[in-house]
């Protein structure tokens, strides 16, 4: 797929046109090597900024861009293939850590259809039936204040009603997921739990890095394969508790768990997992399993 253009006309203004397309000024600017003050010429061609990406500016460095993207330098890179001692350059579109390039946007959307309104998510609290609507980053694609503090709300224990606030990565992934399959409803199972029972101190329930989750519409194998292909993530994957569990780490970890809802975990070994998708989803809260060992 092209990247999109503008064709510049009479009066408009580089503010203007980032307005337009929902860019920062800043990214247009750098995409066209120029300054955010730059007049502009009618009928002059502009490429406009792919969502997710990072325009390179002049005197930006690679630990600069992470800074600003509250990301760390070894994901940048990774994210774009690059070596430390990489050289960058202005213009230069660098691949935001958690994001889809446009080509795999473009395949997502054949299959499961475009986002009415791409960065808004839906959410659906299984527990309490509880709903949220809600745009949950800012254009510069950092976790907005406003959107943290529903989102904590909505994932309070189920039980005691104590939250903590979600730890921001988790909070872009889950955007991301949303405009992936298409902006469908998000069914939130479990997500901050104190530790007792069968949640670990360890667990990143605890520490409001994970959730358990479903998608109308998605199978949980579908979703369960799209999360395995993030960076620095584990994938639990619960076919009797019908969920797929989501957190954020250092390392990607991924585990089978055949535990019902509130029974010890019960995980697959690695030689007898099972690839087969789950059946029907009922309608009550997930699993209170633990997270797995750092090394399954």
């Amino acid at each position: 797929m092209a990247e999109r253009e503008h064709t510049v006309r009479s009066g408009q203004s580089l503010a203007r046109i980032a307005r337009r397309y929902r860019v920062r000024v800043h990214d247009l600017a750098a995409a066209n090597t120029l300054r955010v003050t730059a007049e502009l010429r009618e009928g002059q061609v502009l490429k406009i900024p792919e969502p997710g990406c990072h325009y390179v500016r002049a005197g930006q460095s690679v630990s600069a861009i992470a800074q600003e993207h509250q990301t760390t330098v070894a994901a940048l890179l990774a994210a774009n293939d690059l070596d430390r001692d990489a050289q960058i350059r202005p213009g230069q579109r660098l691949l935001l850590p958690g994001q889809t390039a446009v080509e795999g946007r473009e395949e997502a959307a054949e299959r499961w259809g475009r986002p009415r309104n791409p960065g808004v998510v839906t959410f659906y609290r299984v527990s309490n039936q509880a709903r949220l609507r809600i745009r949950l980053l800012s254009r510069g694609g950092s976790p907005r204040r406003a959107a943290l503090r529903r989102l904590e709300e909505l994932l309070a224990d189920r039980r005691s009603h104590r939250s903590r606030a979600p730890h921001r990565r988790l909070v872009q992934l889950l955007s991301r997921i949303s405009d992936h399959f298409g902006g469908r409803t998000i069914n939130i199972l479990s997500g901050y739990r104190p530790a007792g029972g069968n949640t670990r101190e360890g667990s990143r329930h605890v520490s409001g890095r994970a959730v358990d989750i479903r998608i109308q519409g998605v199978p949980n194998g579908a979703l369960r394969d799209y999360l395995r292909g993030l960076d620095d993530v584990g994938v639990g994957f619960y076919p009797n508790s019908h969920f797929v569990h989501l957190d954020v780490r250092d390392r990607s970890a991924y585990w089978v768990d055949r535990s019902g809802r509130g029974q010890a975990a019960d995980y697959v070994r690695r030689g007898e997992r099972d690839a087969d998708e789950p059946g029907d989803e009922p309608d009550d809260e997930g699993s209170d399993a633990a997270d797995p060992p750092e090394d399954d």
